[in-house]
C-alpha cells in the first residue's frame, strides 16, 4: 500500500519505508533547529545592540570620577580572623551562602528594572573592553546596586532611563488610576495584584495577573535553593541547618505556609556560629501606595478584610555572628512586653507582643554580625546602607501570628567612619558645652532601641489595613519615625529601669539630635530622610533643640523626651487613621527645608563628606572563586 506524508511542504512517498521516512524527519527536525538557533543569535544580537544604543552612560568620566573620588568612602568586609575561627564545615558552608546572596542580589537587580541586568552585563563587556567611561559607570553602578542613586538631584547612569515607581514590579507603562479601575470591577484579584511576593504583568484579555516570585524568578530561586541545601550538608549547627532547609524549600514553593515557617526557624535561632538572611523590605515599592490612596478601592478592601501590600524587594546578608556582643544584646528582649505599654495609645491597638505568652517573654532574638556579604536592597549605597534590620516586616505571616521578630546589627557599618571628619563636624555644629557628649557607643544604643520599636506600635491600621500602603507615599517615613522617637522613649525607660545611666541618656539624645543635620535637601522618595528633616523641625518647635543660623546645635534635656512623645503619638495617631491626606497634611507642615538646615548642609558639604559606600567583599570573592 503506498502512502504520502507532507512535513514542512515537503512529500514523501514511501512503500513500507518507515525508516526513510523517519530519517527525513530527523532531518527537518535538525535543520529546524539550526533555524532557530540562528534566529536566536539575530534576536540576541539585535537585543545586544538595541541595548547598546539606548546604554548611553550619562556621565562624563570627570564627573563620575570626581563622585568616586570625593564623594565615596570604601568598607571592606573581610573578617578573616574569625573566619578562621570557623570550623571546617561552617567555611564551606559559608562559601555555599555567599553564592546564594549573590544569586538573589541578581533577583533584586531584574526587580528593579526589566532590563537591569542586561545592562549591567552590557557595561562589563564595555569596561573590559577598556572603555574607560563604562569602567567609571561600572563602578557606581556597583555602589548603587542599580541604575540610579535616591538623592534629590538624582544621579542618573545612563540617558532617558530611569526606574519606574513600581519598578519592574509592574507594567512600565501602567497608570495607578487603571489598576484602581481593574481592582474594583474585579475585587477577587485584589490580594493576588497587592500582593507582596507577586510581579504584575498584562493579561491578552486587558486585565492584570500576578505572578508569585517563585515562578517569575524560578530559574534565580531555584539555583539559591540548591546553594543553601549544599550549605546545610556541612554547616555544625543543626538549628541552623534546618532553617537553612526550610529557606531553601519556601524558594521554590508558593505557599505562603513554606515561607511562614522559614521565618519562624530564622527568629528562633540562637547561638548559631553563622548568620543568613533573605531580607523582604517595601521601600522601593512606590506605586502601591499610590493605588491605595484611593478610598473607596480602601474601603472596599477594609470591607471584605482582605490584604493589600506593597511589593517586597530582596535582600541577602551572610555573616558570621560576634558572640561576646551578640550575649550584651540578650536582655533587651526581656524588656520588651513592659516597655510596650509606655508606646503612645497603647490601650487603643494590638502589638507584636501583645501575642507572647508572659511566662515565655519576647520572642524577639538580637544578634550583632561581622558582614561577609551584603546583597540586593539591604547592599544598595544610594547613598545609605542599612545599619541593622528588624524583620520579618507586619505585613509577613510570622508577624502577623506572633511569631516574633530577628534583629541583626551590622558591626563592620557601625564602626566605619572617619574620626577626622567626625572631629571637624563636631566643632563646627555641635555646642562647645555639649560636645563631649557626642558618642558612637550611644549611636549604637540609639540603633537597638530604633530596630525593637519597629517591633512595636500599630501592626495595621484601625479598619486592618496595610499601616504602610494606607498612607501612600509617606508610609515609610511614618514608620521610620516611629522608630526613632519610640527609640528616644525607649532609652529613657532604660535610664528609669537603671540599665542606662544618665549620662548614656544624654549621650544618646545629643547623638541623635547631632544626626538630624543634613548634609543636602532631601526629596520625597528618601524616607530616612524624610523622617530625619520632619523630626528636626518638630523638635526644634517644641524646644527640644537650639539652634539657630551661625550657631551651634543643643539639646535641651528636659524637653527632650515629652517633645519626641508628642510626635511619636501624632506619628501612630497616622498609622491607625490609614488616612495618605492626613500624612499629607503631617509632613507638609514638618518637612520643610528651613534656613538652619541649609545653613548646616553648607558647613557638612564644605567638610566633604563621602556619603557613598563601596562595599568591598573581599573574603566573600575569595572564598567563592
Amino acid at each position: 500500500m503506498e502512502y504520502s506524508v507532507k512535513i514542512n511542504n515537503v512529500n514523501f512517498k514511501s512503500v513500507y519505508h518507515a525508516q526513510e521516512i523517519r530519517q527525513a524527519q530527523v532531518q527537518i527536525i535538525r535543520e529546524f533547529m539550526q533555524n532557530n538557533e540562528i534566529r536566536r543569535t539575530m534576536w540576541s544580537n539585535y537585543m545586544e545592540n538595541q541595548i547598546n544604543n539606548q546604554l548611553q552612560c550619562n556621565l562624563t568620566v570627570e564627573k563620575a570620577d570626581k563622585i568616586l573620588k570625593e564623594e565615596t568612602r570604601e568598607i571592606k568586609f573581610n573578617p578573616v580572623e574569625q573566619y578562621n575561627n570557623l570550623a571546617e564545615g561552617d567555611k564551606k558552608a559559608l562559601s555555599h551562602l555567599v553564592k546564594a546572596g549573590k544569586i538573589l542580589n541578581d533577583v533584586f537587580i531584574k526587580q528593579e528594572h526589566e532590563r537591569g541586568f542586561e545592562f549591567r552585563e552590557t557595561l562589563k563587556r564595555k569596561a573590559d573592553s577598556g572603555d574607560i567611561q563604562a569602567q567609571k559607570t561600572l563602578e557606581l553602578y556597583n555602589i548603587f546596586n542599580g541604575i540610579q542613586d535616591e538623592r534629590k538631584e538624582q544621579t542618573l547612569l545612563f540617558k532617558n532611563i530611569k526606574l519606574n515607581d513600581g519598578r519592574n514590579l509592574f507594567p512600565t507603562d501602567v497608570k495607578a488610576d487603571e489598576v484602581i479601575k481593574f481592582l474594583k470591577a474585579n475585587p477577587n484579584k485584589i490580594e493576588e495584584i497587592l500582593s507582596n511576593n507577586t510581579v504584575i504583568r498584562r493579561t491578552k484579555d486587558g486585565g492584570f495577573e500576578g505572578i508569585p516570585y517563585q515562578i517569575f524568578f524560578k530559574k534565580e530561586y531555584e539555583e539559591a535553593s540548591k546553594e543553601l541545601l549544599e550549605a546545610a550538608k556541612t554547616s555544625t549547627n543543626e538549628q541552623f541547618n534546618e532553617y537553612l532547609r526550610l529557606q531553601a524549600n519556601a524558594l521554590i514553593s508558593t505557599d505562603p505556609e513554606d515561607s511562614y515557617k522559614a521565618d519562624v526557624a530564622w527568629i528562633k535561632l540562637a547561638d548559631t556560629p553563622l548568620e543568613f538572611t533573605i531580607a523582604r523590605e517595601c521601600y522601593e515599592d512606590k506605586f502601591t501606595g499610590q493605588v491605595l490612596e484611593d478610598k473607596e478601592l480602601s474601603e472596599l478592601i477594609a470591607k471584605q478584610n482582605l490584604s493589600a501590600n506593597s511589593k517586597d524587594m530582596i535582600g541577602a546578608r551572610v555573616g558570621i555572628v560576634e558572640r561576646k556582643s551578640t550575649l550584651d544584646l540578650a536582655d533587651y528582649k526581656n524588656h520588651m512586653k513592659a516597655f510596650s505599654k509606655e508606646m503612645p495609645l497603647a490601650e487603643t491597638y494590638e502589638q507584636s507582643v501583645d501575642k507572647v505568652d508572659p511566662a515565655k517573654g519576647s520572642k524577639q532574638t538580637l544578634v550583632d554580625v561581622d558582614l561577609v556579604y551584603l546583597g540586593g536592597d539591604s547592599g544598595t549605597s544610594r547613598p545609605g546602607v542599612t545599619l541593622a534590620q528588624n524583620l520579618p516586616n507586619s505585613d509577613k505571616l510570622a508577624a502577623k501570628r506572633g511569631a516574633g521578630n530577628r534583629n541583626v546589627f551590622h558591626r563592620d557599618l557601625r564602626k566605619s567612619f572617619d574620626p577626622e571628619l567626625r572631629k571637624k563636624f563636631l566643632e563646627s555644629l555641635i555646642d562647645e558645652s555639649q560636645r563631649e557628649l557626642y558618642s558612637d557607643d550611644a549611636d549604637h544604643l540609639f540603633t537597638i532601641g530604633h530596630e525593637l520599636t519597629h517591633s512595636l506600635g500599630p501592626m495595621k491600621t484601625a479598619k486592618g489595613l496595610d499601616k504602610k500602603s494606607a498612607l501612600g507615599d509617606w508610609g515609610d517615613a511614618v514608620e521610620e519615625a516611629k522608630a526613632d522617637l519610640g527609640s528616644v522613649l525607649m532609652c529613657d525607660y532604660f535610664t528609669k529601669v537603671g540599665k542606662y545611666s544618665q549620662k548614656q541618656m544624654d549621650e544618646i539624645l545629643l547623638t541623635f539630635a547631632a544626626g538630624l543635620l543634613l548634609n543636602e535637601q532631601p526629596s520625597k522618595a528618601q524616607a530616612h530622610r524624610v523622617r530625619t528633616l520632619a523630626q528636626f523641625n518638630y523638635l526644634k518647635a517644641q524646644g527640644a533643640i537650639e539652634f539657630e543660623v551661625n550657631g551651634r546645635l543643643k539639646i535641651n534635656k528636659e524637653k527632650f523626651v515629652p517633645a519626641a512623645k508628642s510626635m511619636l503619638t501624632e506619628i501612630i495617631q497616622l498609622q491607625l487613621d490609614g488616612d495618605a491626606n492626613k500624612a499629607n497634611e503631617f509632613f507638609n507642615k514638618w518637612f520643610i527645608w528651613c534656613p538652619e538646615e541649609e545653613y548646616a548642609s553648607k558647613i557638612l558639604k564644605s567638610l566633604k563628606p563621602k556619603i557613598y559606600k563601596k562595599l568591598n567583599y573581599v573574603l566573600a570573592d575569595e572564598i567563592t572563586k
